[in-house]
């Protein structure tokens, strides 16, 4: 593939609004200009940022006519590349918008998925998209499953894997010293029934049945309902202490991390691909316990457990727990597992990157860190 002076044209959502999908965008774009040489033309998509939710939407269909217009009118002078961040939901008809300028441009295309939802169940959209990029459209997957998922749902697809491990960075394994009579749980999410917070409720007073000493959760990030919040807190007064933090950020993540022993991520979210959150907790020597959901499975690996969707999350994660906590050697352990798995799937995710850059702008390996 021939290179262009002008770069090749990248489309996804940026921050404003903070999601996860536009922080993973942000750090990609930035991650593929600075460190791995590639030459990009930045298009946003994203939505606009206030309360008001038509005027969101008019600034994200502005976004999508003149993005359209770019790839119409000056796309010539690009690269022969459009990378486009998927849309999830109905946001696939805009996406297919996207795909129709850059088919009629003769661009070759890279679909990066960031949902399960239109993999878990046939879409229209997707469907249309598949059908129009053709068998030379590049798919990008976050795991081997999601993307056996995606070719099963839609054959003739070609995919590849790009898990997000590679937007983080090992962190310092947590000094947290083995206390046989203590042990701190933690949660970093939206507090809502959705990503399961009743769930780690459950799972602590769960242990707490059977351990003779404290244990403790500690619940990070935002609380859209105090209700719900409340009736959290009444399930285990008295049994658990819980200490919840509000929305948490830069060196307050990592603080957290270093104040736990163990992870929970019990997403009732059926379209969640990966929870980073959980990979996070790795990074640091923590190890997750989780839904099995997606590609969650194969990123924790030997670094905690993985629970089935069919079995009853509070007692596997209060069991594997205790298990783990039995004495120091055990606690050291599964430590060490948990950090030793992130450096598996991180060291893979940048190998998976380097062959993004190369197809993005066929850069030599040794280009490329």
């Amino acid at each position: 593939m021939r290179k262009h002076s002008k770069g090749q044209i990248f489309i996804g959502p940026f921050p404003g609004p903070i999601t996860g999908q536009t922080k993973a965008t942000e750090l990609l774009f930035d991650i593929l200009t600075k460190e791995c040489g590639c030459k990009l033309i930045k298009r946003d998509t994203v939505r606009g940022e206030t309360k008001y939710s038509i005027y969101n939407n008019l600034v994200k269909l502005k976004k999508l006519l003149m993005n359209v217009a770019f790839l119409l009118f000056r796309g010539n002078s690009a690269g022969r590349v459009v990378y486009l961040s998927l849309d999830a939901n109905k946001g696939l008809y805009l996406s297919l918008l996207y795909c129709i300028a850059a088919v009629l441009k003769k661009k070759e295309l890279i679909l990066h998925h960031h949902t399960y939802g239109h993999i878990g169940g046939k879409s229209m959209a997707m469907l249309l998209i598949n059908w129009l990029a053709g068998n030379n459209a590049i798919h990008l997957c976050i795991c081997d499953k999601m993307g056996r998922d995606l070719s099963q749902q839609y054959p003739g697809v070609k995919y590849r894997t790009l898990n997000n491990a590679f937007l983080l960075r090992r962190g310092k394994l947590s000094e947290k010293k083995y206390v046989q009579s203590q042990i701190t749980i933690g949660y970093l999410s939206r507090i809502t029934p959705e990503k399961g917070a009743d769930l780690v409720i459950d799972a602590a007073c769960q242990l707490k049945k059977n351990f003779d000493g404290e244990v403790k959760v500690v619940l990070a990030g935002p609380v859209p309902d105090a209700d719900y919040y409340k009736r959290l807190l009444r399930r285990c007064e008295g049994v658990v202490q819980v200490v919840g933090t509000g929305m948490i950020k830069g060196d307050e993540i990592d603080r957290f991390y270093e104040s736990i022993d163990y992870f929970l991520f019990p997403t009732r979210y059926e379209n969640e691909t990966q929870g980073i959150v959980n990979i996070e907790a790795l990074s640091h020597g923590v190890p997750s316990v989780a839904f099995a959901r997606c590609c969650i499975q194969s990123d924790i690996g030997d670094g905690g457990l993985a629970v089935g969707l069919s079995q009853d999350f509070s007692s596997q994660a209060a069991g594997a727990i205790a298990q783990y906590h039995v004495n120091s050697g055990s606690y050291l352990e599964i430590r060490k597992k948990a950090i030793m798995q992130f450096d598996i799937i991180y060291s893979r995710s940048l190998d998976e990157l380097k062959l993004l850059a190369i197809a993005l702008n066929g850069l030599d390996n040794s280009k490329i860190r």
